[in-house]
């Protein structure tokens, strides 16, 4: 809802990429956020094959009150970081993602 709140209306793809989720997660979060009138949709007016999500007055008024995940946290305080830590924090997660033996494919 943050992010609709903040860029307005947007796809679920637009919202799926920015959370780094795919679609088939994403759907039913809306879906629900959608019935309990947090979250409005309707047809994009060019193409009646894509849907838009926008937030509603109720939502706003949620929003307003609930505070920051951590990840909208990261979001905003990693920017702010200088480089030399943002390089530091990267070496110490590409060790864990090794440690881990992730594949990194799954990410894309």
């Amino acid at each position: 809802m943050r992010y609709l709140a903040e860029r307005g209306e947007h796809s679920l793809s637009d919202i799926s990429r920015y959370l780094y989720l795919r679609d088939g997660t994403t759907s039913p979060l809306l879906e629900s956020m959608v019935q309990a009138g947090l979250v409005s949709r309707r047809r994009c007016p060019s193409d009646s094959r894509r849907v838009l999500f926008t937030v509603t007055d109720e939502g706003r008024t949620l929003l307003d009150r609930a505070p920051l995940t951590v990840y909208a946290r990261l979001r905003q305080e990693l920017p702010q970081l200088p480089p030399e830590d943002l390089a530091e924090i990267d070496r110490a997660l590409s060790r864990l993602v090794e440690l881990a033996d992730f594949d990194e494919s799954l990410l894309e």
